[in-house]
């Protein structure tokens, strides 16, 4: 089953994205790779901003890294939502307000790009606005675990 070989993590539950807000960390010890699915809700008046950052604890950014990402070919509800786009390599990703409300975000993270000369163990996704942005945004992670099973150990602090 999926769910033996891959763990569900949520992550993200109707973060408001009005000012600087956060996914809930995971501990990348025993994870060979994330790929987050992010469901972005009707966003209005501003474009937010997604880093992903590797850190020592919980809930610290203290690295952006690269990412993967490509967004579903459609607003959900539509035709071609869970059809993505090629992927694209970032560091820093702009939701455009006029462009993403309603859509499918899929980003995948190598641990292998996160800040091992300082050990970061923490994999943190960062929402930033500089204006007064409406709208929130949903997600989960699948994260393949070094040690599969249903039972496997929370990664989530």
């Amino acid at each position: 089953m999926f769910s033996e070989k891959f763990k569900i993590v949520p992550v993200a539950k109707e973060i408001d994205l009005s000012g600087t807000v956060y996914s809930d960390s995971i501990y990348m010890k025993d994870v060979l790779k994330v790929t987050y699915m992010f469901i972005l809700n009707t966003l209005a008046a501003a474009s937010a901003t997604l880093t992903v950052n590797s850190g020592l604890t919980d809930a610290s950014c203290a690295t952006a890294m690269r990412f993967l990402y490509a967004f579903g070919g459609a607003a959900m509800g539509s035709a071609s939502c869970d059809v993505l786009d090629a992927l694209t390599s970032a560091s820093t990703l702009t939701l455009t307000y006029g462009s993403y409300s309603n859509f499918m975000l899929v980003v995948e993270v190598d641990p292998a790009d996160m800040n091992s000369a300082l050990d970061h163990d923490w994999l943190t996704c960062k929402f930033t606005t500089a204006g007064s942005v409406t709208g929130t945004v949903s997600g989960f992670a699948i994260v393949e675990y070094r040690y599969p099973g249903s039972a496997s150990a929370t990664v989530l602090a």
